[in-house]
């Protein structure tokens, strides 16, 4: 029998990161203005980086002009997705984003333990079915390995349900991208899940970076799926 499982997503940043990034953005934004930050304090100083960030990111009413993002491309955030292949492919397509996937063609899934990813939205009456599916796969991929074919050819009797881990890095302006095109209601439901749990955490650290995007979607009724943080 295989193993059913949800996806979920790891966070491999903490709040001392975003901070950390936070001041490095600010103090390169400074650079293209010949600017410098005044705040006399560290609250003070931390809270004018904040508002710098906000001005660079948040439009303010619905024709203003293209905000000015290339600076957060000098800090970057990431996570571990543990998801679907299916779901990973649609994460894959960000250009401006670095990936490093679970390889099926190293992996020899009759050492290491194969995993099938079933969506929290997946009909119950079809689970069954789904299970005997992603059995028969299995069973069948294990046939190829025991007849001595490679790993990277007998994956092809594989579903896009097998479960993979992917690592992904990028800046605040491609997340907004992806929060953009992955939390609206045409994605996929598994897609939306995970951006909108990685969206929620990373508002938790950086209000300054994606407080708006946050309003606009909180009010969808998008599932969280399992997370954890870094300590």
């Amino acid at each position: 029998m295989i193993d059913m499982i949800h996806q979920s997503v790891e966070f491999l940043d903490t709040k001392e990161d975003w901070d950390r990034g936070l001041k490095r953005i600010a103090r390169c934004t400074r650079v293209a203005y010949r600017s410098e930050n005044l705040g006399k304090t560290d609250e003070e100083t931390r809270m004018r980086d904040e508002e710098l960030m906000k001005r660079l990111l948040f439009r303010n009413g619905e024709n203003a002009g293209p905000r000015h993002t290339s600076t957060t491309e000098h800090a970057v955030w990431g996570v571990i997705l543990h998801c679907s292949r299916a779901i990973a492919n649609e994460f894959v397509r960000h250009r401006h984003t670095a990936y490093t996937q679970e390889s099926t063609r190293y992996v020899n899934f009759n050492k290491k333990n194969a995993e099938f990813v079933v969506s929290t939205e997946f009909p119950q009456e079809g689970l069954d079915s789904l299970q005997n599916t992603y059995d028969a796969a299995y069973s069948g991929y294990l046939k190829l390995i025991e007849k001595n074919v490679l790993p990277q050819m007998a994956r092809d009797a594989l579903p896009l349900g097998l479960a993979t881990s992917m690592a992904m890095s990028t800046n605040i302006a491609e997340w907004r991208r992806i929060f953009e095109l992955r939390c609206d209601k045409g994605a996929h439901p598994d897609a939306r899940s995970i951006a909108w749990t990685i969206l929620t955490v990373f508002n938790k650290n950086a209000p300054w970076a994606f407080s708006d995007l946050y309003d606009k979607f909180k009010d969808c009724g998008i599932p969280l799926c399992n997370y954890t943080v870094s300590d």
